[in-house]
């Protein structure tokens, strides 16, 4: 899992679906379907190995089906054509980014000059809030 991936999935895999768009399209939101679901089997696919496999099924619970296909819809422009192209655009966004591999963050200790001045800030407010304090029960 290198970060110079460019992964481009397969036309012949993906499924699409059609349904009634919620968004911009006047008229044509009531009469056509121009929102588009795209699916993708990536269990069965072989643009990834056992390793990729597990981790977009890791990464992606939510957005994968009871029958363990990966969804990506779009309904943001007035044509089915257009929402197309974008939803595989953003399928193949979507798997290059959660295949990439992160460096693990090296855990690091707070230096001792830190913890002592923020200390002496701690001190430095609670003795300012004590003598507020003795001020006010004295008047």
């Amino acid at each position: 899992m290198s970060n110079n991936l460019n992964i481009v999935i397969p036309p012949e895999e993906l499924a699409f679906s059609f349904s009634r768009s919620s968004g911009a399209g006047g008229q044509n939101v009531n009469k056509l379907e121009t929102k588009v679901t795209v699916s993708w089997d990536f269990n069965h696919s072989s643009l990834l190995d056992d390793a990729q496999k597990l981790l977009l099924a890791k990464k992606f619970t939510r957005r994968i089906s009871t029958d363990g296909k990966l969804m990506v819809s779009c309904q943001t422009e007035r044509s089915q054509s257009q929402n197309r192209g974008k939803a595989i655009a953003n399928l193949n966004q979507l798997v290059m980014r959660a295949l990439i591999a992160h460096p693990k963050r090296k855990a690091t200790k707070v230096p001792f000059r830190e913890r002592v001045k923020r200390l002496a800030t701690k001190r430095y407010i609670a003795q300012k809030k004590q003598l507020r304090k003795t001020r006010i029960e004295m008047e």
